[in-house]
Parts: C-alpha cells; sequence; structure tokens
C-alpha cells in the first residue's frame, strides 16, 4: 500500500513538474472604481531582479497557464491586488479603460491582460 501511494505521489509531483497540472480556468482582472478614484490608477514596470522576461499568467497562481511573457521595461496598468499577485494590464497606445464609478466589472477590452506576481513590478506613477 506505500509502494503504491508513494507512486501515486511521485507521478503527481512529475506532471506538476512538468507543467500538465495547471489551472485551465481564468480569473479576469477586475475593474473597480470609486466616485474618488482612477481605474486602474498605477502605472508600474516590469522589474525582473535578473533582467528576464516575466511571466503573465490567467490566474493568480504560480500553477495557472502562462498566457505571455513581458520584458523588463514593459508598463503595465494595476488594476487590483491578490495576495502576492497583482492583476495588470499591459500597457498599450490602442488601449482604452473606460468604467463607471461605483461598479466592478471584469477586463474585456483588446488588450493583454493577466495577472504577474507583485514583486516583479516597480511604480512608475500612481
Amino acid at each position: 500500500m506505500r509502494t503504491l501511494v508513494a507512486g501515486i505521489a511521485l507521478v503527481i509531483v512529475a506532471a506538476a513538474a512538468a507543467g500538465y497540472w495547471q489551472y485551465s480556468t481564468v480569473r479576469p482582472v477586475k475593474l473597480v472604481a470609486s466616485e474618488y478614484d482612477d481605474v486602474c490608477g498605477t502605472l508600474s514596470k516590469v522589474a525582473p531582479q535578473d533582467g528576464a522576461m516575466a511571466a503573465l499568467h490567467a490566474r493568480p497562481s504560480a500553477w495557472s497557464r502562462q498566457i505571455a511573457h513581458l520584458a523588463a521595461g514593459s508598463q503595465v496598468i494595476v488594476c487590483e491586488v491578490s495576495g502576492e499577485w497583482s492583476g495588470v494590464i499591459v500597457k498599450d497606445e490602442a488601449c482604452q479603460i473606460d468604467h463607471d464609478a461605483g461598479h466592478t466589472v471584469d477586463y474585456s477590452g483588446p488588450c493583454v491582460s493577466g495577472w504577474i506576481r507583485s514583486r516583479l513590478l516597480g511604480l512608475l506613477a500612481g
């Protein structure tokens, strides 16, 4: 019995390490604004410690699907924070974030959005 349990545990660990065990669902970034605050008012830049690319995830979890890789210096707009993760929209000339105050909605605009570890961001303005 112990051999079977150890074997199953080994398969689960190997699958996770290989990337097969990932959340398939997406948690959209939320746009929240009060009458006093801008929607997604914090402009940040991607600043990984080693200068490498930073992964943008589909939900606030290291186990979730990676949807993009952002180069150091890429600008993002932080819209929400969940634990050690920031929900961001990748800044682009075409991005316009319009939202009525007092309502919370999922971002569904044309720009890339997702979740990045907050420690990989440096504040530019906000």
